[in-house]
């Protein structure tokens, strides 16, 4: 049995419920690279303001997949959706540039931030960027997700097999979408 501890004072707060599984957000394995950007509205942190240390996801993976690099965004923001575009990574905080594992079955995916995150409250934007990797995977390593019908197009998507890496400060247009990773 797994257990994580957390420290005095941590508040573990989660968005997203749902057991539906996809492939493309936050991360897509089965493309050589990804990038995704979700907003996930200040009500569903309960209106709590905080120092963000980590982010977690849900994955549900047929390929044990270590060392892979990855890299975080986060930002506040008074958009409630993403239909006017991405925010630029420029506009935003790298707090995550390294190596995550994701093991094989389901798993909870915690990545320590390398730079803490000061959230004073508003709505949040996570920019995940999957880099260009030579190697392509299975289309069935998938993660969590939830719909809320309530936030249309809170997040935007791309991938690429071809494509050079995408410019997460002048990122391609992209696929909007209802759908959101399942989040801690």
């Amino acid at each position: 049995m797994n257990v994580t501890v957390q420290g005095e004072g941590t508040v573990a707060i989660t968005i997203g419920t749902d057991t539906t599984i996809i492939n493309v957000i936050p991360f897509n394995f089965f493309y050589r690279n990804s990038l995704s950007q979700t907003i996930y509205m200040s009500s569903e942190f309960q209106n709590t303001a905080g120092l963000i240390t980590a982010v977690g996801y849900y994955n549900d993976f047929i390929t044990n997949l270590p060392n892979m690099p990855v890299k975080i965004w986060l930002a506040e923001t008074a958009n409630t959706d993403l239909g006017g575009g991405w925010i630029p990574a420029n506009q935003m905080t790298l707090v995550f540039d390294g190596n995550v594992d994701f093991p094989i079955g389901q798993n909870d995916i915690v990545i320590p931030l390398q730079i803490p995150f000061v959230y004073e409250g508003n709505n949040l934007v996570l920019m995940a960027q999957r880099p260009m990797d030579t190697t392509y995977y299975s289309s069935l390593d998938r993660f969590l997700y939830s719909t809320t019908a309530q936030f249309p197009n809170r997040t935007r998507y791309a991938f690429s097999d071809s494509t050079p890496e995408f410019d997460p400060n002048n990122p391609p247009a992209g696929t909007l979408t209802d759908m959101h990773p399942n989040t801690t």
